[in-house]
């Protein structure tokens, strides 16, 4: 009876695992470029000022707050792919373990 129940678990463990993978890889290939793409846009959005004197300057008003997505999605790439390569020793793991419950 054991058994079944931890044979249970672990399928249940590794069908999660699958689920977050999946989530992850979605974040990954979709959310974080989105939010590289629109932090580049704001850093370099331009206004450009001309004065009735023939002086003009260019002003980059949303620079510091362009920095935050690109280094969010830099972030959310890296850690997304480190817990990928977690989850997937997890899932080896309980592959193994599930295996060896079968067995016996």
């Amino acid at each position: 009876m054991t058994e079944q129940v931890d044979e249970a678990y672990l399928q249940k463990k590794i069908q999660e695992i699958r689920r977050k993978d999946k989530q992850s890889k979605v974040a990954i290939i979709v959310g974080a470029p989105i939010l590289i793409i629109i932090g580049w846009a704001m850093y370099n959005f331009k206004i450009y000022h001309r004065s009735p004197f023939g002086t003009s300057w260019v002003e980059y008003p949303f620079r510091p707050f362009g920095l935050v997505p690109i280094i969010g999605g830099i972030l959310a790439i890296v850690i997304g792919s480190l817990g990928l390569y977690y989850r997937r020793l997890q899932k080896k793991k309980y592959m193994e373990q599930l295996r060896q419950l079968q067995q016996r």
